[in-house]
């Protein structure tokens, strides 16, 4: 820890210039430790970008640190250079230079990956109560002590039961660990002396012996991976990728510590600050209430007063010359960055000097909202957590549980470790991950707790009993997902204005309530707080295709089918369409492509379809969006559909060669999109079979690739080999034990496990379509949904698990078990018309035409929004013509009721809707044989006549709607 020096700012006695030109990193001053930013201000002022005498560059700008922090190819985390002279072979060299912080990619993304994986919203907010229980178990014990160290025994404890509980060290065990994070920590300071040496050291040893003991136990007794960062850790992403012992050792070494400083510091400094102004405490207080005021207010104590006073110890290396302000930082030299030299008081960069200054700042951070600042996290977006007030339940709870906070001596503030006033050497914080993620989640309710047991409890609010509860129910769904992304669903117009105003990309997300990829995709993807960071960094549109004028929008940006995500650069261009089938974390990539640059997919493919000189410019970043886009929402933007499979497998054979998975995955694409297309026969393909047999081979690549794999596995192994062949065998056994392994992947979402067994199922099907399945395959099916069932509580993530989990069963013949699980699935369903349809059509497989069609109408009844009962009105229609045409009346009933449900505005009929009444037409004209049908019919026509005539006579849209029910018929 740094010497006892005064908290207060002192006099300097030097110039700025001066301060600046001898200001050495090395050899601090001792009142730098009490109050770093006159030496930043003068830093910044006449020496923003200034070497230093070990040959590295201190950089104290906002606009110089952030090309440092996102320029993760010319800037490098790796630290094995700088830390071998400063530890020489020892225990801390070894941590160090093994930690996931001071780590290059793969290492570095690979462990990242497997951490965040644990750490969704919703596992975050599993974990409220065993927080709530530590807060108050804290607050109990500091009220029975009467006089307290508020970082001792309250800000220090907490960090440590927070990570104790993600690595599940027992209770019992967790003394030692802040003693030897300190150590390990304090080894971190620019002079290390050498009692820290050995301290660090013996640390380091100590905490390795523990581990291996605690790891060795966690193996013998695994847990849910999905919460338990220590077995996501033992798991790993596959075989082929799993940390050797010693790394992962480490790396739990790095989750322990890295929120105890940091953590402690940040609520430390947030109480101190209160402290120190009681009226802004008791402003804050008095909004809490509110639903931003504590988020923004923890954000901004953040920036305000930082937890880091300087950040990365170990500093970046540059890989190349790269200019940064006014310097040119060569190859090897070190970048260090200081977050805490970051003006903190807005764009004119001059950090407040006065008491009343300071307090206006303060008071501006929670009631008008916060600033960009590094401190946030520059690299990678999903550096620190920005929607920290996702957790605002607890507001109430601790508004609810107001306690006396014990006395604290008047010496209290001149007691606190300098850290907490004013910063620490310390940090463990790089571009692209910071540590501090994991608790900064958590500091909402944390700091809520605190504040509510210094504070009178509120008065409780005067409303209804009933009323609240009907809006809380209503828009319960919403919160869940969208709460921390700042969607736009008013005037899309407007939100490209603003996408180019802000010169940020424009992400358009089109979908449905109902629709179970689109809940898929909430459940596992837009809950991810990478995701939710990197949304900042966009303008986020989300178009629900039940809103008003959503299906002439869709036909504006040509998108049909739920759900459909585009990303538009600044000026309004389509860079890519996102593959919502794909893995969170392909995902992300593709997004973080597209994010960084990537010139319009339609100018790419044409490049790599030319062979000429822009053939040779595509980088790899090019080729892989290329085989990441969604082209089965392509709605036909870039190639005519039949031109699909041969432009893709041109592309594969096109790639480079030191390209392989990319070419891989356009092979796969282009064999499931030429199985696919209207009328495919097989076509035996000696080639493409001994390359599927190669990728089946590899559980890397069946990994990278298990969309494509499970989605069309009968499809392609139909397509590429002859009915009942040996090829067709081989091809068949090895991917159905590919499939194996990725129903057994705990690393993919229960839904598309599902998917993967349901592709065995067809597999198994495929030359034998009415044959019973194998008893171990039928008794796979039950055991795999009655898990799915039984662990899926999230209702975005149910509505798409069930649908997979049903067809699973429909597919193996397991009619009985999947009528009785949609049945139930029809009380938790927040679209409970949906799972109907599923009941129809499982009846429908019986042979219970009556069955079949309540359970349509059933379906249309319950319906919401004006596109989806249009939708499902049309379905119930034409299943009646199909399963009981001799009952015109109730046909002319159903499809009148279709009608007279439409808007008559020229919006109603583009896209989804349009298409629907076509379907219908097109199927009653098929039905209309006898006098009585056609006399139906006219009679639905002529409904319909006057539905389109009160849309505006020269409007385009009139003769669609006229014609509509008037579609050529099926069999003309």
């Amino acid at each position: 820890m740094p010497p006892s020096f005064p908290v207060r700012s002192p006099t300097l006695t030097l110039a700025p210039e001066q301060i600046a030109g001898q200001f050495d990193l090395r050899t601090l001053p001792p009142d730098f430790y009490a109050d770093p930013y006159p030496y930043y201000h003068a830093l910044r002022q006449h020496a923003p970008v200034k070497p230093m005498p070990d040959g590295s560059w201190l950089l104290t700008r906002y606009e110089d640190i952030l090309p440092v922090y996102r320029d993760h190819k010319a800037c490098s985390s790796d630290k094995k250079k700088e830390f071998g002279p400063k530890f020489g072979p020892s225990p801390l060299l070894e941590h160090h230079t093994t930690s996931l912080i001071f780590n290059d990619p793969p290492l570095h993304t690979h462990v990242r990956r497997a951490i965040v994986g644990a750490l969704t919203q919703r596992h975050i907010a599993a974990m409220e109560p065993g927080l709530v229980k530590l807060v108050d178990a804290l607050l109990a014990a500091m009220e029975a002590k009467g006089e307290v160290d508020l970082i001792a025994d309250y800000a220090a404890a907490i960090p440590i039961g927070i990570i104790g509980n993600l690595l599940g060290v027992p209770l019992e065990e967790r003394g030692p660990l802040r003693d030897w994070s300190l150590a390990i920590l304090g080894a971190l300071e620019p002079v290390l002396t050498p009692e820290r040496a050995v301290a660090g050291n013996a640390a380091v040893t100590d905490m390795l012996a523990y581990l291996k003991v605690l790891v060795a136990e966690r193996r013998a007794h695994l847990r849910d991976p999905n919460v338990d960062v220590l077995t996501r850790l033992i798991l790993g992403e596959d075989d082929t990728e799993r940390l050797t012992e010693n790394q992962l050792l480490h790396q739990c070494i790095f989750l322990l510590n890295a929120g105890h400083e940091t953590t402690t510091n940040l609520i430390g400094n947030a109480l101190h600050a209160l402290a120190e102004w009681p009226d802004e405490k008791a402003k804050l207080i008095a909004r809490l209430s509110g639903n931003a005021a504590i988020g923004t207010a923890v954000e901004e104590f953040l920036r305000f007063e930082s937890g880091q006073s300087h950040h990365d110890p170990g500093g970046r290396r540059r890989r190349h010359q790269v200019a940064a302000g006014v310097a040119h930082h060569h190859r090897h030299r070190r970048c260090e960055p200081r977050s805490g030299a970051v003006p903190r008081s807005g764009p004119a960069g001059r950090r407040p000097r006065t008491e009343s200054a300071r307090r206006l700042r303060l008071r501006h951070s929670y009631l008008r909202g916060i600033e960009p600042c590094a401190a946030r996290g520059a690299g990678r977006p999903g550096a620190l957590p920005g929607a920290l007030s996702r957790l605002r339940a607890r507001r109430r709870a601790c508004a609810r549980r107001p306690r006396p906070l014990p006395r604290v001596p008047a010496s209290a503030g001149a007691g606190l470790p300098l850290s907490v006033r004013s910063g620490t050497l310390t940090t463990l914080t790089s571009a692209g991950s910071n540590p501090m993620t994991l608790p900064l989640r958590l500091l909402v309710p944390v700091l809520m707790f605190a504040l509510a047991a210094c504070s009178p409890a509120p008065e409780p609010p005067k409303t209804s009993s009933a009323a609240p509860q009907t809006v809380a129910a209503s828009k319960a769904p919403a919160a869940l997902h969208e709460d921390g992304i700042a969607w736009r669903k008013d005037d899309v117009d407007a939100a490209f204005v603003a996408a180019k105003a802000d010169h940020k990309p424009l992400f358009l997300y089109w979908g449905a309530v109902w629709c179970p990829p689109c809940n898929q995709v909430k459940a596992t993807l837009f809950n991810r707080q990478d995701f939710i960071e990197r949304s900042r960094y966009f303008v986020p549109v989300y178009i629900d295709g039940d809103s008003p004028s959503a299906q002439k929008l869709g036909a504006r940006f040509n998108v049909v089918g739920y759900p459909t995500m585009i990303l538009f650069n600044p000026d309004g261009r389509e860079v890519v369409r996102l593959p919502g089938e794909a893995d969170p974390e392909q995902y992300m990539r593709v997004l973080t492509m597209g994010m960084n640059g990537a010139r319009p997919v339609k100018d790419t493919l044409a490049a790599a379809l030319s062979g000429g000189r822009g053939h040779a410019a595509l980088s790899a970043d090019d080729w892989r969006m290329l085989a990441y886009y969604s082209w089965i929402t392509d709605e036909q933007q870039l190639i005519p559909q039949k031109n699909v499979a041969p432009t893709l497998k041109r592309l594969a054979q096109a790639c480079p060669a030191e390209q392989k998975e990319t070419a891989v995955r356009l092979e796969l694409k282009a064999l499931a999109a030429g199985a696919s297309a209207k009328g495919a026969k097989p076509s035996p393909d000696a080639a493409a079979t001994a390359r599927l047999l190669a990728v089946l081979g590899d559980p890397r690549l069946v990994r990278e690739n298990f969309d494509t794999l499970t989605e069309y596995a009968d499809k392609i192994a139909g397509f590429a080999t002859a009915p009942k062949s040996p090829e067709r065998g081989r091809l068949v056994a090895a991917w159905t034990a590919a499939l194996d392994r990725l129903v057994a992947d705990a690393s993919l979402s229960t839904t598309d496990r599902l998917v993967a067994l349901s592709a065995q199922v067809g597999l198994a099907r495929l030359d034998a379509k009415d044959a019973p399945l194998p008893p171990a395959l039928l008794k796979t099916v039950r055991e795999q949904v009655a898990r799915a069932d039984r662990e899926t509580t999230d209702p975005y993530a149910r509505q798409a698990v069930i649908d997979a989990a049903a067809d699973a069963m429909v597919q193996a013949g397991l009619l009985d078990d999947a009528e009785t699980l949609l049945k139930a699935e029809l009380k938790r369903s927040h679209s409970p018309y949906y799972f109907m349809v599923d009941l129809a059509e499982v009846a429908k497989k019986r042979g219970d035409k009556a069955g079949a069609l309540d359970w349509y109408a059933q379906s249309y009844a319950s319906a919401r929004g004006p596109a989806t009962r249009l939708q499902w009105g049309v379905r119930y229609v034409n299943a009646l013509v199909e399963l009981a045409p001799q009952d015109a009346a109730r046909i002319e009933h159903a499809a009148g009721s279709v009608i007279g449900e439409l808007d008559p505005v020229p919006d109603t009929f583009y896209d989804r809707n349009l298409r629907a009444l076509e379907r219908m037409g097109r199927k009653l004209g098929d039905w209309s044989k006898d006098p009585v049908q056609r006399a139906a019919l006219g009679r639905i026509r002529g409904q319909m006549d006057g539905v389109c005539a009160k849309l505006p006579a020269g409007d385009p849209v009139r003769a669609k709607c006229d014609a509509s029910l008037r579609a050529q018929s099926l069999k003309a």
